[in-house]
């Protein structure tokens, strides 16, 4: 959350990743190793990572 002297606010993003076709691209040793690498640079853009 941020402020400001005359406002707060709060910014939500969601990462939506598309695929040309229908099969399971993104299993889950992947799933958690981007996890990790997105947990690990959130500190350097000021984000908190909700999971």
């Amino acid at each position: 959350m941020l402020t400001y002297n005359y406002s707060v606010f709060a910014l939500h993003y969601h990462l939506v990743m598309c695929i040309k076709y229908r099969s399971k691209v993104i299993n889950d040793s992947i799933s958690d190793r981007l996890k990790d690498i997105f947990v690990d640079i959130a500190p350097n853009y000021g984000v908190e990572l909700i999971v």
